[in-house]
């Protein structure tokens, strides 16, 4: 899947990557989401991230990125600079290829 001005963009797979956050650490979300919503909107101009949020059923819980990378440690790698993540604010981290085959993130 290529996004605009990221052809190389080509052999990449998409991901759905889950956030497990840490209930003790979660006072430090307000203080950080101003520097997290930076640092996923900077690879979001990138085309590496296609789309972000938390889970609306769960917010306290955790949040699901979806996003572009060549394996699943690389997209691990990606996020590590995250400020939740830095913060310990994430737990831990589910990486799950996502093979689109209709829809927005299809490449047909």
């Amino acid at each position: 899947m290529a996004t605009p001005e990221h052809e190389d963009n080509l052999a990449m797979s998409v991901y759905i990557v889950d956030y497990h956050y840490d209930s003790e650490k979660l006072s430090l979300k307000c203080q950080t989401r101003p520097q997290h919503r930076a640092f996923m909107r900077h690879l979001n101009a990138l085309g590496t991230v296609l789309s972000t949020g938390r889970t609306a059923d769960l917010p306290d819980k955790g949040s699901m990125t979806i996003m572009l990378a060549r394996t699943p440690e690389e997209a691990k790698e990606v996020l590590h600079d995250d400020p939740y993540i830095q913060a310990g604010i994430v737990k831990s981290i589910t990486v799950r290829e996502l093979q689109p085959v209709i829809g927005t993130f299809a490449d047909e």
